[in-house]
């Protein structure tokens, strides 16, 4: 088999691991789960993601920045620079409202493997983020 579609079974494998342990902690109420070796922490948190360059939607956001005065908070509408400046307060309450029309609620859910060291060395590992992408709203 050749190894980009070995790399590709595995990542679906790792999916469907990944799918069945938020289901678990979910029916259970338990954000980590806990084995002698390892631990898997989930993490859950909703987002606002803004219409990307070729999306619909993207150039009605576009307009909004430059007829509204929010222009040179968001030069050239860096998606990451405009949820900084809504997280950090730099607009008012109308503003945020009227700029989050423009973005869907999507759901990120992280999972976290993490492989003890030892007593006193605590856990360390790396993370996976899945997202689930909900109506507008």
């Amino acid at each position: 088999m050749p190894v980009k579609a070995e790399i590709k079974e595995l990542e679906k494998e790792l999916e469907s691991i990944e799918e069945a342990a938020i289901a678990y902690a979910k029916a259970h109420g338990i954000s980590k789960i806990t084995g002698s070796e390892f631990l898997l922490r989930i993490s859950e948190q909703t987002e606002s993601q803004f219409p990307l360059a070729r999306e619909e939607g993207r150039g009605d956001l576009q307009r909004y920045p430059r007829w509204s005065g929010l222009w040179e908070h968001v030069l050239g509408l860096e998606l990451m620079r405009l949820k900084k400046a809504i997280a950090d307060g730099a607009f008012d309450d109308k503003t945020i409202r009227s700029l989050l029309e423009f973005a869907e609620k999507e759901q990120k859910v992280s999972v976290r493997l993490l492989k003890k060291r030892g007593e006193e060395e605590g856990w360390r590992g790396g993370r996976r983020t899945l997202r689930h992408s909900n109506a507008k709203g």
